[in-house]
């Protein structure tokens, strides 16, 4: 995808999908150093710093989680071969839901699949998003509630 100056607005794994703007000047890869720096503090102080623009990292299961959790995304009511060619869109949809979250209702702990500690973050507008320490994408969920949080150390 480019904008209207040719420029390229998504990274080579589509993990960008912010309409028009270059990957120049939202940051490119600063996410991964942002939730890096983040996950640093956290050890740290036991809280959680937010950029004013944080980005998610895709790993192999991420394309799998962002179709079958579309619905949560606002992409409801599409096939999955269609969602396979709005993953630009859905992966923009969940970083716009990264950096919407309320950071006093983030929790750190464990998760079905996952073998370190994760973060599970309840968004403004009450979905929970789940990624790793580093940024890494997880899932998103239509709750803000589990047995997973529940279980979970608030960071805050």
């Amino acid at each position: 995808m480019r904008n209207l100056n040719g420029t390229p607005t998504v990274t080579e794994e589509g993990a960008l999908a912010f309409g028009s703007l270059p990957l120049w000047f939202i940051g490119g890869n600063a996410g991964a150093t942002q939730a890096e720096a983040s996950a640093r503090l956290l050890e740290q102080t036991g809280q959680v710093t937010k950029g004013s623009s944080q980005i998610l990292s895709w790993g192999n299961n991420a394309k799998g989680h962002l179709i079958k959790h579309a619905d949560v995304l606002g992409f409801g009511g599409h096939t999955p071969q269609q969602l396979q060619k709005m993953l630009p869109q859905l992966r923009g949809a969940a970083n716009q839901l990264y950096n919407n979250v309320n950071p006093t209702l983030t929790r750190l702990g464990r998760w079905g699949g996952q073998t370190d500690d994760v973060l599970m973050y309840i968004t403004n507008n009450g979905k929970m998003l789940i990624t790793k320490q580093n940024g890494e994408f997880i899932t998103v969920i239509n709750k803000t509630s589990n047995n997973w949080y529940q279980l979970a150390k608030p960071i805050k």
